[in-house]
């Protein structure tokens, strides 16, 4: 790293580490485990994250560790008297600490701390210890040094550090360009005519066909022209539609977006877009580019502004065709000059394939049907993989298995082993992709199928790789299940399809399926299956048990799209699967819980709630409870009574404080988490986690996890009212890509609702933004709620007719206290304020005493439409909305309300 970037870093990050105050114990527990990799645990904080007296606050699990925490602004103050109570109080309390370690938020005095050091390992009872003292940029420059590069210490850290995660991304985004093979050819007159073009011009858009050699010339031009530059950029061209969204671009895989075309203006900044849209223009590019500024485009089609990159001389595609090789005789170098003409990637499987074995005599006599290689050489490379079968086949298996020219690469490993994906990198069977994915070129992938050497025993040992690969991540609280899952969505339902039932599969299935996606006909009787796993016939294994499990939960939701009643009804006689799981020969303590959680579920959905709570309380109570138990306890508790809602947001602050503090914590759980202390109006709670939200929502919504939007869907009702911008920067950090297509249903509902209540605080995109919601409910199948908030938005956009007609046939209209509630807006809208309020009186009556948090709501349009009434009372109708809402933003308006209708009385 450039030394003037480091050390700007450093200062950066030392003054917002002087900032953390309070928080800075747990801040430093994080800094000991994630950077400097101390295995110290908090003991000065506890699970609600408040201090806990008299105790050394980090302590290794042996002993042999310890470390205190300070944000005492005079730390290093001449005689640092905190500093040696606090060593004082190691020794007393951690006795075997071999090893202390004095973390601090203020900027340390070097020459004070050397002073205090020396002073202290002088102690008799200091002999045989070590002293580390790092104030605010020791602890900065390792996070720097060690941590920048890391997701997770950057994800966890960047909670208390703003510029962290901008400093990550930018480090990142630049270590996205490709390296220089030390062993390419170079190409003077690729170089040439770019350094050319960028003398003459800001944007330079380089044309050419797949394997040309388009990414490789980008990636040589923007190392050998760094110096130029502060920053530079590589994009990949499919996650931009448009010009416009430069101005928010994810820069890497996990991180916020940044606003690339401010960086263009803002200082000297080379941006690459690789294998960008035909719509870019160099035009609308070049008038985002400052002093100093330029962009560089790749893609494949050839336009106005573009420039076809050249093909290979016959002298440099010869240097790259026998490179570490022996000369090519003259004959065979002209055949292939002939059929292949300068196209770098079939060149360069020709090298790989002589390097595997194939003698020149061979190469020629692949090259005696040039008309079969007139495109891009695509055939040829067909014919040429055999060539390198020995070291690519295995490699190269799990696309043709997967049907998928991309891999996530850590399935890739996972299946095989790092090395083979170093082959097919070596042999320039890939393509550049950003990092955690393997993408071959579409030449390499094309001609998979082209190819003998698949056989279907091959295939069905790729099949039971991943099947056992499924079956272990499924137990995991990462995402890596959900990442495979989605990845392999269509093999694995063409597997099923074709008969192999086995549970991962299943359950694999099941969890990328919606509730209307559902086929019974790929779905065994659960109660057969679990008298098979009862009886012992099949075994208990976790992922069995979990497939049943989840087999049991899909159907009930699949039955209740169409009826209710019948769902119920279904589940009733299901609820037995439980009971026969329960009295499995083998079942580890997690399996008992996760049986009797589910059957807990299954109860409260039978509406016996009673025996579910007994249930939850006792599989917390047992040896293995369960975070998914606590979250159904919060959903038992959010509806009740002071002390019960008491109780679930202490539930919902612990799981908060368990993800931020790196324990395991699955993404569903955090999710539920996360729409329970929206229900529970817990802003502060939300608000002090934003970035710990914004990450795992984003992470989840990249891979396709309907449940990240959805939570969105239900947390934006509450931001829009009291974090509304909080909900504009979550909006802003989705990447484009989540949302340009939405196939299923409820995904479309979810966005459909999020721009909707961005709407609300929107303003010159509010126009726009409410009439793509709009269009996407017009695009759903009929369901109570889509129609419900259909027909909310109409009314907010002052559309009563059409709102009025949409709730007309809703069958709860006459005892649904939020339909009748919007009726009432539509009469009022429409001019029938007395009509209006028969409607909310009506609402009022069918409100029931768990939907109370909502008649704050009621009492506010019984307000508006009395106040339209002439010689109606209105006011206290105000007053007891201020009365009933909790507080906040909310609250604050109704006031403001209250106090304009008093002034203007």
């Amino acid at each position: 790293m450039d030394p003037y970037k480091r050390k700007h870093y450093v200062r950066r990050i030392s003054s917002e580490i002087g900032s953390i105050g309070q928080a800075f114990e747990a801040f430093g527990g994080l800094v000991l485990n994630l950077v400097l990799k101390v295995p110290v645990s908090s003991r000065g904080i506890n699970p609600r994250g408040f201090p806990v007296a008299g105790v050394v606050d980090g302590v290794s699990p042996d002993g042999s560790h310890a470390a205190e925490y300070s944000a005492v602004e005079k730390y290093f103050a001449s005689a640092m008297d905190k500093a040696q109570s606090d060593v004082r109080h190691v020794l007393a309390k951690a006795p075997h600490a071999k090893e202390i370690y004095l973390l601090a938020s203020a900027l340390k005095a070097p020459q004070i701390a050397q002073a205090f050091e020396t002073k202290v390992l002088g102690w008799p009872e200091m002999k045989g210890r070590s002293l580390h003292v790092l104030g605010a940029s020791e602890i900065a420059d390792a996070i720097i040094e060690n941590g920048l590069d890391d997701e997770h210490v950057v994800r966890k850290l960047g909670h208390y550090l703003p510029s962290l995660s901008r400093f990550s991304e930018e480090e990142a985004a630049q270590a996205l360009v490709p390296q220089i093979d030390p062993a390419r050819i170079p190409r003077p007159e690729v170089d040439g005519l770019l350094d050319k073009l960028f003398a003459e011009r800001s944007c330079v858009i380089l044309a050419g066909l797949a394997g040309s050699g388009k990414s490789d010339a980008a990636a040589a031009y923007a190392h050998r022209n760094w110096h130029k530059y502060h920053t530079v950029l590589w994009l990949p061209g499919g996650d931009l539609e448009r010009i416009e969204d430069l101005q928010a671009v994810p820069i890497t895989r996990m991180g916020e977006r940044r606003n690339v075309a401010g960086l263009l203006k803002s200082r000297p900044c080379l941006v690459i877009i690789d294998d960008a849209k035909e719509h870019f223009t160099s035009g609308a590019l070049s008038s985002l580019c400052g002093p100093g500024s330029h962009v560089l485009l790749t893609r494949r089609a050839l336009s106005v502004d573009a420039h076809g990159i050249p093909p290979m001389s016959p002298w440099d595609a010869q240097q790259l065709l026998t490179r570490n090789l022996s000369p090519c005789p003259t004959r065979t170098w002209d055949k292939i000059w002939q059929s292949v003409g300068g196209h770098p990637l079939t060149i360069n499987l020709l090298n790989a394939a002589v390097c595997e074995g194939a003698s020149w005599a061979d190469i020629e006599q692949d090259c005696q049907m040039p008309g079969t290689l007139e495109s891009n050489g695509q055939i040829l490379a067909d014919r040429l993989l055999g060539r390198l079968r020995i070291a690519s086949e295995q490699g190269l298996a799990f696309f043709e298995w997967a049907g998928n020219s991309q891999i996530d690469y850590k399935l890739m490993v996972a299946l095989s082993t790092p090395a083979l994906a170093r082959t097919l990198r070596k042999y320039g069977l890939t393509a550049p992709s950003r990092p955690g994915v393997l993408r071959l070129h579409d030449v390499v992938y094309a001609s998979l199928s082209a190819q003998t050497w698949w056989t279907q025993s091959h295939r069905d040992a790729i099949t039971d790789k991943v099947c056992a690969y499924m079956g272990t991540v499924a137990l995991g609280t990462d995402l890596a299940f959900w990442s495979a899952a989605i990845n392999l969505r269509v093999k694995i339902e063409r597997l099923v399809e074709g008969g192999d039932r086995r549970p991962a599969f299943i359950y694999a299935m099941l969890s990328t399926w919606a509730p209307s996606e559902v086929r019974p006909d790929l779905l065994a009787n659960p109660r057969m299956d679990a008298d098979l796993i009862g009886e012992g016939a099949n075994p208990a294994s976790p992922i069995a048990t979990m497939a049943l499990i989840e087999t049991v939960e899909k159907l009930y939701l699949h039955e209740k799209i169409t009826s209710r009643s019948d769902a119920q009804h279904m589940l009733g006689e299901r609820i037995e699967v439980f009971d026969k799981l329960a009295v499995a020969k083998g079942l580890t303590i997690k399996q008992q819980s996760e049986i009797q959680h589910h059957k807990g579920k299954a109860l409260v959905r039978l509406n016996r709630e009673a025996e579910a709570l007994t249930i939850f309380d006792a599989v917390l109570a047992g040896p293995h409870p369960l975070p998914e138990t606590e979250i159904q306890i919060m959903r038992l508790f959010k509806k009740g009574g002071p002390l019960n809602q008491e109780r679930a947001a202490d539930i919902a602050n612990g799981i908060f404080t368990a993800a931020a503090s790196n324990e395991p914590v699955s993404h569903s759980v955090f999710f539920a988490a996360v729409e329970l202390a929206t229900w529970l109006r817990l802003a502060d709670l939300i608000i002090k986690h934003e970035t710990l939200i914004t990450t795992m929502l984003v992470e989840a919504a990249e891979l396709g996890i309907s449940q990240a939007l959805q939570t969105m869907s239900s947390i934006s009702r509450f931001l829009s009212k009291e974090a509304p911008d909080f909900l504009n920067r979550l909006i802003s950090a989705i990447p484009p890509k989540v949302i340009d297509e939405l196939p299923l249903p409820q995904d479309r509902f979810a966005w459909a609702d999020i721009l909707f209540e961005a709407s609300r605080i929107a303003d010159a995109s509010a126009e726009s933004q409410r009439a793509e919601s709009l269009r996407l409910f017009e695009t759903l199948p009929p369901e109570s709620f889509h129609s419900q908030r259909h027909a909310e938005l109409l009314l907010l956009m002052q559309r009563p007719e059409e709102a009025k007609a949409l709730l007309s046939t809703r069958e709860d209209l006459q005892n649904g206290p939020f339909a009748q509630r919007l009726m009432a807006i539509a009469e009022y809208q429409l001019g029938h304020p007395t009509v209006a309020l028969k409607w909310i009186d009506s609402a009022f009556e069918h409100l029931s005493p768990k939907q109370s948090k909502y008649r704050y709501e009621f009492h506010e349009h019984r307000f508006d439409f009395l106040a339209a009434i002439p010689g109606a009372s209105p006011l206290a109708e105000l007053e007891r909305a201020i009365e009933l809402s909790a507080s906040g933003k909310e609250h604050e308006r109704l006031k403001g309300r209250l106090a304009a209708f008093l002034k203007g009385r």
